[in-house]
Order: structure tokens, then sequence, then C-alpha cells
């Protein structure tokens, strides 16, 4: 097998040459930390890139519009002129054949055309050469339908002053099938085989024709649009002309893009072809020139997220960061059990076995979400927004949520967390069909969608105040506690994905508005008792976080100083969108707490009841008026305008109406109370083991990858299961932590007691327990004789000194503030060195 591009595609080198995988773009021999990710390439031996899939099928996802070109398990990149030329700069494109080469010539012509100059192509002889430069690019079409003369010889007869093409593309067949009236075929499959032995023994270096060359198939004309003339091109001559290069792409002799026919046989001819039925419109020849484009210019993309193109793509490998993370979750942490379980380690700073066991998962967890969004193992796919799918999934939700609803034994108060793990449970079914559906660009479903999130901030107003008031407990546990638990599940896979922390916004929001309520609340809190100073606290909070994120230049400044102290990057812009489009719905929310809990005062006045009807009413009426009035409005654009003003409208009269009867109080769905427990982790990792290229396509968890809704079925079941899993063992590591974990004792045989005396050793047992717990905060230790210590050895005082400082919340929470402050700095310095787009004049699959 030679070594010529031409010959052997550069994913046959792969399957072919065993010592490739291990080679960079220079040759040389990557560093062994690469290897575990090239391991997983490996799964797929025949094209682990996804290069082949790229060239040889596809469908239209839009068939009737010719709209979303979807090659197998794969996302393809829109390339807008300006990256096209950049990853063609300084080079040449070179096309020979007949006219259906010379619509692929033009239609990449048309994709690096920025300032639209390109000459009109009937004003050009058809049967001429053309010509072009675009920004810094050649493009230079040879017309030879036959592909026996000058064209030909300009092509492949190049000599040594003549730089080598960036791609080469060539097609030929038409003009025998319709002149030739003798051997037409074997005429044809003469000229094709001797384009293919081109390449054939040619030596091992650097003259090579070109980077990329790739044959088009013969494509099936409209044919009752045919003119009489072009009549005797027949379908039997072209199917026999593609099975021979099928047989060529089969055997690895030529790369034939095969995919540029499924273009025609996945949708209706009569709106592929032009009116003369044998030349595509361009809605067609420019698919075709994008996946041109991406097979030659996808590995040159910038290697960062979001992974949004995958075909033909090589996946950067772990990180450093990485590989150490997931070595420690799924390598050490199981031996530090082993030897836990087996009492030789029985340290007290070293974690319990339940811990152990609850960190092995959170890794695995994570551990599958980067082998599903970093790497081959698993296909992706572009979204595609069908409305009869949408409301197909919104009635498959409702039907769930009513066969699971069940009946509370007792009577449950104002939203009670039943109903509120409701409450965020179908909220956030319906924000995950919202996402998976790509339903963005709907603008009535966005506004929906974005009044679900204003729903959710009012719980976090709601909750938080609500605990605040009731237990003033304003410690810094309980901070810890809930900031941990809201971010570490995207603190973690922003390092494990190589992403950002705002990426997973809903995290940062919910955290951003917990430490407005905490501070809010803290302040003075001895007062909170009197509304008026509670009121006046929740107006002055209210104006200054206005200020705080509406003023130009403060978050700007803010967000300098993370950059240059902790390289930290984040768009000051985007979080102000995020925080500005529901600024005051929190507190909305935190106002309703304050009523809840002084409802006595308000249900007993002799006009409740009156009050009671009308806000009925008013709620009924409420919901309808919103919901035409969202639809109404020209743009989402628009209604992000009247979003902070309007969202507590439906929110409140929501509430009301959840709660308007005892029943409809006392009865939640199961089914919703099951998601909405681990609301979070379905929000976080949707972007990686259910959706794909960081929440931009969808994975392909089983395959073939047009079984979509068997896919669908399968991720959504394993997708559920893992955020249940990964919002459990969170909690548990979460307590872990923050110290409120209380340690599993092992069953001890009581000793004998008298008659008589159950209730002292049951006294016993419960003074033991208390000693057994461990202490948080600040809390002081038992003190250990001071003629003990002395006795100690060196390593065994600074052990238990250790110990002692690591019992303190407030040490271990700088400890881990620092740790991710220098994890930060360390992960970061890769990343100034990358420019939005890395041009590499030689592709990774270059011949070596």
């Amino acid at each position: 097998m030679s070594n010529d591009f031409f010959n052997t595609s550069w994913w046959t080198h792969h399957r072919y040459n065993s010592g490739v995988l291990f080679r960079g773009r220079t040759g040389s021999l990557l560093p062994s930390r690469h290897i575990i990710s090239l391991i997983v390439l490996t799964l797929d031996d025949g094209d682990p890139y996804k290069c082949s899939a790229l060239l040889n099928s596809g469908n239209w996802l839009d068939s009737k519009n010719l709209r979303i070109w979807q090659p197998p398990s794969c996302m393809t990149h829109n390339y807008k002129p300006k990256e096209a030329t950049t990853c063609f700069s300084g080079r040449r494109i070179v096309l020979a054949g007949d006219s259906m080469v010379r619509e692929t010539f033009w239609a990449l012509a048309r994709q690096m055309d920025s300032d639209k100059t390109l000459p009109v192509p009937s004003g050009i002889e058809k049967h001429s050469d053309v010509h072009l430069t675009i920004k810094d690019v050649r493009l230079d079409f040879y017309w030879d339908p036959y592909m026996n003369g000058t064209g030909y010889q300009n092509t492949f007869n190049i000599t040594e002053n003549v730089t080598k093409s960036a791609m080469t593309i060539v097609g030929t067949g038409l003009w025998y099938a319709k002149n030739v009236e003798t051997d037409a075929f074997e005429s044809w499959r003469t000229t094709i085989d001797n384009i293919v032995g081109l390449g054939q023994g040619r030596p091992h270096t650097e003259n090579v024709l070109s980077d990329l060359i790739v044959i088009l198939p013969l494509l099936e004309p409209n044919w009752p649009r045919l003119a009489p003339e072009r009549r005797s091109i027949t379908p039997e001559m072209l199917n026999r002309m593609n099975l021979h290069l099928e047989g060529l792409s089969a055997k690895n002799l030529g790369n034939v893009a095969l995919s540029f026919r499924d273009m025609l046989s996945t949708a209706a001819l009569e709106i592929t072809h032009d009116k003369e039925g044998l030349h595509l419109v361009d809605e067609v020849t420019s698919t075709q020139a994008q996946v041109l484009i991406n097979l030659r210019c996808n590995d040159n993309l910038v290697k960062k997220f979001p992974f949004d193109s995958t075909c033909c793509y090589k996946y950067p490998a772990p990180n450093y960061q990485q590989l150490i993370f997931f070595a420690i979750v799924l390598v050490f942490v199981p031996i530090i059990y082993i030897f836990k379980s087996q009492g030789l380690l029985q340290h007290s700073y070293c974690p319990s076995e339940f811990v152990l066991q609850a960190l092995f998962i959170f890794g695995f967890v994570l551990a599958y979400a980067f082998l599903s969004d970093r790497t081959h193992l698993f296909g992706k796919e572009t979204k595609h927004f069908s409305l009869d799918q949408f409301w197909l999934l919104v009635l498959i939700t409702a039907i769930s949520g009513y066969l699971t609803a069940e009946s509370a034994k007792v009577d449950q108060p104002f939203l009670s967390r039943d109903q509120t793990d409701e409450w965020k449970g179908w909220m956030q079914i319906l924000i995950l069909i919202y996402h998976y559906l790509g339903a963005s660009k709907v603008s009535w479903i966005y506004n929906v969608i974005r009044l679900f999130v204003a729903m959710y901030l009012f719980m976090t107003g709601f909750g938080h105040t609500v605990f605040f008031y009731k237990k003033a407990d304003y410690g810094i546990k309980r901070v810890v506690t809930v900031l941990v638990r809201l971010n570490l599940l995207n603190v973690v896979l922003a390092y494990t994905m190589n992403t950002n922390y705002l990426l997973y916004y809903f995290s940062p929001l919910v955290s951003f508005w917990f430490g407005v309520i905490w501070i809010t609340m803290r302040i003075k809190h001895e007062k909170n008792s009197d509304m008026r100073f509670l009121g006046a606290k929740f107006a002055i909070s209210a104006i200054l976080v206005t200020i705080f994120t509406k003023t130009p230049g403060i978050l700007e400044t803010l967000f300098s100083v993370l950059k240059a102290v902790a390289r930290i990057r984040w768009d000051a812009v985007e979080w102000r969108f995020r925080v500005g489009l529901d600024m005051w719905i929190v507190y909305i929310g935190m106002i309703v707490a304050i009523l809840f809990i002084n409802a006595s005062n308000y249900t007993s006045s002799t006009l409740w009841e009156r009050y009671r009807t009308i806000a009925l009413g008013v709620s009924i009426v409420t919901i309808p008026l919103y919901v035409l009035f969202e639809a109404t409005r020209e743009s989402k654009f628009v209604y992000n305008h009247w979003h902070p003003y309007i969202s507590l409208f439906p929110t409140l009269a929501f509430i009301i109406l959840r709660n308007s009867s005892t029943r409809l109080r006392n009865t939640h769905s199961a089914a919703f109370a099951f998601i909405g427990k681990c609301s979070l982790e379905t929000f976080i990792l949707q972007f990686h083991i259910w959706l794909a290229g960081d929440a931009t396509g969808i994975l392909v968890v089983l395959e073939p990858s047009r079984l979509r809704w068997v896919n669908f079925i399968f991720g959504t079941v394993l997708f559920a299961f893992l955020s249940w899993k990964a919002a459990a063992v969170i909690s548990i590591i979460t307590e872990w932590i923050t110290g409120n974990q209380k340690e599993k004792l092992a069953p001890t045989i009581p000793a004998p007691v008298a008659p008589g005396t159950v209730a002292n050793q049951e006294s016993q047992h419960e003074g033991d327990a208390e000693k057994t717990e461990p202490p948080a905060g600040n809390e002081s230790l038992l003190h250990i004789p001071v003629s003990d210590i002395r006795r100690l050895a060196f390593g065994e005082k600074l052990r238990r000194v250790m110990g002692l400082y690591w019992k303190d919340l407030r040490i271990r929470t700088g400890v881990i503030v620092v740790s991710l402050w220098l994890l930060n700095l360390v992960h970061s310095i890769p990343a100034l060195t990358k420019s939005s787009y890395i041009h590499n004049k030689t592709p990774f699959h270059k011949p070596l």
C-alpha cells in the first residue's frame, strides 16, 4: 500500500500503518499521556475521526427545504467566508473535469467570497478554464470532461516550481455516457484507473500531488427534465460507473465523495435539480462545498470548547490536570477503599468507605462525560427542530405526570417540598426538550423557557429567605454547604472537560443570588422581625445589585481583576445579560416568603376569603394574557426587554392556582418530583452526556444514528439514571467536605447489663454517638494529655496538628479556594498562546 495521499486516504493510514496513531503532525512520537485518548479512538478502527462518514454518507434533516446536512454520527461546521479563506490562506484549490465539477468550483468560490465580487458564471464560456483569486486563495478550474487532455495534465503532471494544492477535486463520466457510443464504460474506467494509478508506487516524499484529492461520483439527473440530446445518459450506465467508484472507495484506493449522491437520494429530485434536470440548485452545491471544506479544514479549528465540529476532527488529548483527576478518582480511590475495608487505613483524615464509594461514582460520571463528549466513542449529530416532535414530547410529559400523581397522607403547607420538587421537575423536563430539539430559534418557546428560569430563581429567593428568617443561621457552615452543593459538579467539569465555569450558567446564577440573599438577610438580622426594616433592606439590596450589574465598567473591572489574579476569563456582557433578565424575581420570592411566614396575620382577617377569590380570578386570567403577550412579540429580543418586569405575574398566578384547593395542594407527580430532586445535575450533565459538543448537538449512544427515537429513549434513560446517582453522591461529598456527615459506626456486641438498665444503656449509646460525630466549624476537639503528646514521634505530632486544623471548616474552605486558584493558574497557561483560529497549511491527515 502506497503512502501517497491519493490512493491511501489519511484514515487508511491509521488503519493499516500501526505506528501512525502515535504520531503527531510532525511525525514525532507523542508523549505517553496521549495514549489514553488515542486508545479510545481505535475503537472505531476503520474511521476513528469520522472522515469516511463525512465523505461517504449522510441525509437531510429537513429534506423539504434542503437544510441541515447530517453525516453519520458527527457534526459539520458551517464555514463562513473568513474561516474558509483562513484555512486555505496562501494555498491553491484545483478542480478539473466536467460541468458537475465546475458547479463545485463555483460553490467553493461562493463560500469564500465575503465581498460578493465574484464574476457571473453565466458570463464566462462554459467549456473553458476559470481561475480566481479570493483574498490570497487561488482557485483553478480546468475544463476537461473526459479527463484526458490539458486539465488532466495541469492537475497531475505538476512541475517542481508549482505549489501543490491544498485540495484537488476531479470528476468525469457524464460526457462518456452521453457521447461515447462504443465501450463508453471501459474508456471511462481506464481514465479513472489511470488517475488512481498515478499514486501507485510513488516514493515517500513531500513532493505529492495534493494534501487531499477527492473524486466526485456520477450524480443522478432528474430524468423527466433532461433535454433530448442528453437522453443518451442512462441510469444503467451511471450505476455501473458508480459501482466501480464504490469499489475503489471500499478498497481504499481513492477518496470518493459518495455522500454527494445521498444529497439527491434523500430528497426529491424536483427540488435538488434545476429546470434542465442535469445540474443542481445552489442549496445542494453549497452543501457539497461545505462537506469538502469540512473534510480539509476541520482539524485546523481551534482546539477548545465548544467542540461543535466533530467530522474529520481529532479531539485534543487530555491534559495533565485531567489525567491526574481521573487517575485519583478511578485508580487511587478504589485502592484506598480496599485498604480501608481491610483495616489497613484507620486515620481520621481518611474518608470513610461510604464517602470513597461516592467519590468513585462521582469520578465515573465525569469520566463517562469525558468519553462521551471529548472522544469519538459516541457519535454526535446536529439538532433539528420539529414542532410536531415538540408537542409530542410535551404530551408524553403531561401524561407521565398525570399517571404518577400521588396524594399526601397529611395536609401539606404552602409550597411544600413535594410541590416545589414537582415544579422544578416538569420545568426541567421542558427545558431539556427545548435544548434537545434546538428550539431557541422559535421565539414563543424561548420566551416560555425564560419564564421557567425566572420561576427557578423565584424558588431560590423563597426557600433561602424562609430558612434564614426561621433558623437565623448565617454561619459559615450553611454558606459553604449551599455553595459546594450548587457548584461542585460544574466546577469540576470546568477542569475535566476544559470548559468555562459560566458555561453552566444556572449554577453561577443561583450561587450569585444566594450570596445576595445571605448578605441581605444577615445584615442587622436581629431586626428582621421588623417588617418595615426588612422591606427597606430588600429595596436597598435591589438598588445596589442593579447598580452593580447594570453600570458599565463595574463588571468589566471586576472580571479584569479576576483575569489578572486567577486567570479567570468571564464575559461581563454575558453575565450582565444573565443577571439582568431576572433582576427582580428573586426579590419577589423573598417578599412572598415573608408573607408566607406571617400568613396567620392575613388569613385570620374577615376579608381573607374575598381577597382569595379575587386572587384566583386574576390568576386564571393572567396566565392566558401572558401567553398571548409573549407569543405576539416581534422577536425574543423584544421579549427580553419586557421579561424582568412581567415574569412575576405568571409566576405568582401559577402559585396561587397550584395551591387554590386542598386537593391540588396535597397532590403531586412522583415522576416530576424525581427529576426535580436532581434537576441541578440534569441541567449540568445534559451538556455532555445527553447533548453533545457542549450542548450544541445531540449525543448518539446507540447506532445507527438514523434511528433517532431509539437513541433518544435509551440515551434519556441512561442520562436520568446518571443524573440521579450524581445528585446522591454529590450530597454525600458535600457533607464530607463541610463536616456535616456522621461517621457510620460498625455494629458492636453490647456488653451484658443488669435488668432494668436499658434506659441507661440507650442514654450511653446516645452519648457515644455524639462523641463520634465530627465537630464542625471552629468547635474545639477533646484535649489530649500533654504527657501523651510528648511521647509521640514528630511525624505523629505533625499529623495530629494537621488533623486538628483540618477539622476547622474555615481552614478546609481556605485550602480548597487556594487549591482552585493554583490549579486555575496552571490550567490556564496553555490557553494564553491560543488564537481564535489555528491555521496549519498541512492537515493532520497528511501522509507520513
